[in-house]
């Protein structure tokens, strides 16, 4: 149980730390083209060593050659004076320097190959920084443009959950609002039922109760039914004035203005 524990501990850790590596990748991958950079400076400074270390061995090269040619004049003269011996001590420098010439071709054969490896590598890690860096370059502009496109979706987001609240909002008003609309509705029924305006406006709906509302038609409608009523002496008499004769007169009453009757 604590060797799972311990796994399981591990793989936390684990997850854990990809998680910062990705959260992190942009900076670590600028950070690790950095340290290349000077790694590469580094191996520029290395390849100048060892030109100067291939200098150096070819100008020793040069000196011994030199000494060589030298001293084998000097050996040719001892033997024309008959001294064998200075020749021979002569022959023993020349081949001390013919070693010391041997030794340091083969150092400046080495340090030709290793120069040349030395650029090969220089001039593939250069062209593989500037491609990074292109990379680089492409990564910061999609990480941008991912990073609007999540404020945007996000923002996107939370307009439509605001929007969402406002529209349940703007349904639980209409609820009561229509809530209150049908309490007072009931409310005026109610009120209606008990001064008996509700009963009155239902018979006078079936014809049973009359319209007591006056106006200009009923009022015409009035006049005319009582002119039609009337008898045709009374219709005759208002068609045609007669004459006041003393006490003589028409049926019906005269009112006269109390100037006229003195």
């Amino acid at each position: 149980m604590l060797t799972k524990i311990v796994t399981a501990i591990r793989g936390m850790g684990h997850e854990a730390g990809e998680k910062v590596v990705d959260a992190q990748a942009l900076r670590i991958l600028e950070q690790e083209l950095r340290d290349a950079a000077t790694m590469l400076q580094e191996s520029n400074r290395h390849l100048a060593r060892l030109m100067a270390r291939e200098i150096a061995e070819k100008r020793a090269n040069r000196n011994c050659e030199s000494e060589i040619k030298l001293y084998e004049a000097r050996a040719g003269e001892a033997l024309d004076k008959g001294e064998e011996a200075l020749a021979r001590r002569v022959a023993e420098r020349i081949c001390a320097l013919e070693q010391q010439r041997d030794q340091h071709g083969a150092a400046i054969a080495g340090y030709i190959g290793q120069v040349e490896r030395m650029r090969k590598a220089i001039r593939e890690t250069e062209a593989r920084i500037r491609a990074m860096k292109q990379e680089l370059a492409v990564v910061r502009s999609t990480d941008a443009v991912l990073d609007a496109e999540q404020m945007i979706t996000a923002g996107t987001d939370g307009s439509h959950a605001v929007l969402g609240a406002a529209e349940e909002t703007l349904s639980r008003i209409k609820r009561i609002q229509e809530d209150r609309s049908v309490r007072l509705t009931a409310a005026r029924r109610l009120a209606s039922e008990k001064t008996g305006s509700e009963l009155d406006r239902a018979l006078r709906s079936a014809g049973i109760l009359g319209d007591e509302t006056s106006t200009a038609d009923a009022v015409l409608l009035r006049i005319k039914n009582a002119k039609q009523d009337k008898p045709a002496e009374d219709r005759k008499g208002d068609a045609k004035a007669v004459p006041f004769n003393g006490f003589q007169g028409p049926a019906y009453p005269v009112c006269l203005p109390p100037e006229a009757i003195k």
